[in-house]
């Protein structure tokens, strides 16, 4: 088996590619007139957030600038906003809405609230270093000069990302901090900065544990007490800094679309910002806390691409999807499957590629080829099984209606097996009037036992006739016997060459082909079963005791021409063919120039069923 290593790096280049594909079709949906918002955001909207990155890089590297660069020409309002923020790291996207609030005339400080007053300590901190970098500016210093008061001193609080996360919840300290803000809250007005001291440092489960023992001990919500000491913009970020990351982010959405219109630019936030993971948990949160749908909320507030947009994010993940990047940690069972999915992705997205160069008038044959000719069989078989799921039929029968001729043949055998091409061929060759017995030597006799016992399970299998009935009814006499005893699949493979043998061997065609005649049979037998490196030595000993070639003999004795497409004598062809396998026939792919093959419908079947192209675990390397 692969190392992890090796399985993690064909897992990441596999992904590379499924991002080149997305921003070739991104790019083509944004080219010409209009934008196709459809295909946009069928992409990016099943794609995780680590998959958008790549597809971000995989743009610039092909385009010459940044796929959020292009949305920003192509798309507009908070559709532009949720894509951006789909497609730019969460932190980056909220370093950008964060400048945007403050910059120029007025501050939203809603936008400032949603975002610092929720976000983790790590997710603060990075946000800092996104925004000192883009903006050579602390986010802390642009705060202190765009809010004030008591709320500028809960963001300040928050950016100092003090918050406790992860310590115990300690009972005793709750206790003492519900007194404090009992006490915080007495008489004329309200001392703020308890509470700002509580709660900006206070862990998640830590302030869960403080509402519960207030509202024992008072009884009456945190909240309320909140909502009736402050007001503005510290009392909707102090009602925020109650609730946990999960339900911040239900309460934000729900906030967003109650009451008369809808604040689409907190949807687009939100959801948008959202990992597919997260955004799942959020709407089954949503539903559960406020009994109510989620989908059904947007569906109802929303419109146009946003709302198409948004409610693309929502449905679960399908093929394609692949979130995380530390492949290297799991076990190779895991990142075996992991790959074999990133394969089927690929598939899917051909599938889809191949059906566009299929529909409307005519077919587009270079897009057709451009996919199939650089996939390897096990990838065509994959397209072809994507292709059955997604429109009903397999990709052959597609091909078999869009094409015609030899180029439709090529194409049925690059797509099938190579074995149902082997199969196709071969009853191909003999049904109707007539037996094309070159096809039979070409295949049969330049198979490996396994390739034979593979053809012929499947030519049983798809045609309800044994192979070797079909052959015994349409050729006869010693061709017949040779094809049957290279059925028969008693070449000795891994025996190791015998020279002593090879001698006598050599001798006994060399007497076989004397006189008047020749005693075909001797040759069947011996050619039918020595293996490929005793077949060399057989020929070395020919030619070294008797000064000629074993080849000439054969064309000698059993007449006939050998130029391609003359030759009737199939007994002589296939006998000779016998002798290059493994060397020169194209199905093996071996470069020994002296016996170098001219046969067009064997290099066909070679291209077609063995040599497809570009490799899917070399996609790094084009």
């Amino acid at each position: 088996m692969a190392s992890i290593q090796g399985m993690s790096q064909e897992l990441s280049d596999t992904l590379d590619y499924i991002a080149e594909l997305d921003a070739v079709n991104i790019k083509e949906a944004c080219e010409g007139f209009g934008t196709d918002d459809s295909a946009l955001t069928d992409i990016l909207c099943n794609r995780s957030k680590t998959q958008c990155k790549r597809i971000n890089e995989q743009y610039k590297k092909k385009y010459g600038q940044l796929l959020v660069d292009e949305l920003k020409s192509e798309c507009s309002g908070d559709y532009l906003q949720f894509l951006r923020k789909m497609v730019a790291s969460p932190e980056e996207a909220d370093a950008d809405a964060l400048f945007a609030a403050m910059d120029g005339m007025g501050t939203t400080e809603r936008v400032l609230t949603e975002i610092i007053v929720t976000a983790s300590n790590a997710q603060l901190r990075v946000i800092q270093q996104k925004y000192q970098g883009k903006y050579d500016r602390s986010l802390l210093d642009h705060v202190n000069s765009e809010v004030g008061g008591d709320y500028r001193d809960l963001l300040r609080q928050c950016l100092k990302c003090e918050r406790q996360e992860g310590a115990p919840v300690d009972q005793a300290l709750a206790e003492a901090q519900v007194a404090r803000l009992i006490k915080a809250a007495k008489g004329w007005g309200c001392n703020e900065s308890e509470f700002i001291d509580i709660l900006g440092k206070n862990s998640v489960e830590q302030t869960d544990l403080v509402e519960d023992l207030y509202q024992k001990k008072e009884g009456k919500s945190l909240s309320k007490l909140i909502a009736g000491e402050m007001g503005g913009d510290l009392e909707w970020a102090m009602l925020l800094r109650l609730e946990s990351a999960l339900d911040a982010q239900c309460w934000l959405l729900r906030y967003a679309m109650d009451g008369i219109g809808t604040s689409e630019d907190i949807i687009a936030r939100v959801i948008g910002g959202a990992s597919k993971e997260s955004v799942l948990q959020i709407q089954a949160r949503y539903d559960e806390k406020y009994s109510r749908s989620l989908v059904a909320d947007l569906e109802s507030e929303l419109g146009g691409n946003l709302k198409k947009a948004v409610l693309k994010w929502l449905t679960p993940p399908k093929t394609g999807y692949f979130d995380g990047g530390a492949e290297l940690e799991l076990d190779q069972g895991k990142l075996a499957a992991m790959v074999e999915s990133a394969y089927v992705a690929v598939a899917e997205i051909d599938a889809v590629n191949l059906k566009e160069a299929c529909e409307g008038f005519g077919t587009d044959d270079d897009a057709l080829t451009d996919i199939l000719c650089f996939r390897t069989k096990a990838q065509l078989a994959r397209i072809n099984e994507q292709y059955k799921a997604k429109y009903g039929q397999l990709l052959l029968e597609q091909v078999n209606s869009e094409t015609s001729g030899d180029y439709r043949v090529f194409l049925q055998m690059m797509i099938a097996g190579a074995t149902e091409a082997d199969c196709d061929a071969l009853n191909g060759a003999m049904v109707g009037l007539g037996t094309t017995e070159r096809v039979l030597s070409e295949i049969i006799v330049c198979a490996t036992n396994a390739e034979l016992e593979a053809i012929k399970a499947c030519y049983a299998g798809k045609f309800d006739r044994p192979l070797i009935d079909h052959i015994n009814s349409e050729v006869g006499g010693d061709y017949r016997d040779f094809l049957i005893a290279c059925l028969n699949g008693q070449r000795m493979e891994t025996a190791a060459p015998d020279p002593a043998l090879a001698a006598e061997q050599a001798a006994a065609l060399h007497e076989a082909a004397k006189g008047w005649g020749t005693n075909e049979s001797v040759f069947v037998d011996i050619l039918s079963k020595a293996s490929v490196e005793q077949m060399d030595l057989i020929e070395q000993s020919f030619e070294s005791s008797y000064g000629k070639s074993l080849s000439a003999t054969i064309k000698g004795e059993m007449g006939g021409c050998v130029r391609t497409n003359e030759c009737n004598e199939d007994r002589k062809h296939s006998t000779v063919s016998i002798l290059k396998i493994g060397t020169d026939l194209p199905r093996q792919a071996q470069d020994k120039p002296k016996k170098k093959c001219v046969l067009i419908r064997s290099l066909m079947l070679f291209v077609a069923a063995t040599w497809s192209g570009r490799c899917c675990s070399g996609w790094r390397h084009h």
